[in-house]
């Protein structure tokens, strides 16, 4: 199952200065989720601008966690645990058909 946040984004956030990418990960789901993550494998990888001057990069995880309790931060309001046939119910459109282009859904099954 993916946990989805109920503004349609997947769980991120900043990586600190000098901090390497999986502790970043770990970090911020621990922050915005209350879940402590196994990092796996790296699903697929993105970038796009958001203004002349703001570019993101987006790293999409396969993350494993013991617990399905979640402790929201303040950031987000509600949280949903979704089959990859209810992902379509909470996730923007160009977030499913990333996910769907680059396979990702294969490893959810």
């Amino acid at each position: 199952m993916i946990l989805v946040l109920e503004r349609g984004n997947l769980q991120g956030g900043k990586i600190d200065f000098g901090e390497n990418l999986e502790d970043a990960l770990k970090r911020e789901v621990e922050e915005e989720t209350g879940l402590i993550v196994e990092i796996g494998q790296l699903l697929f990888a993105t970038t796009f601008k958001t203004s002349s001057t703001r570019q993101v990069v987006l790293l999409t995880y396969l993350d494993n966690t013991e617990s399905v309790s979640v402790t929201l931060s303040e950031e987000h309001d509600d949280y949903h645990w979704c089959k990859n046939d209810e992902l379509s119910r909470y996730l923007q459109s160009d977030h499913m058909k990333e996910l769907e282009e680059n396979q990702c859904l294969t490893y959810l099954q």
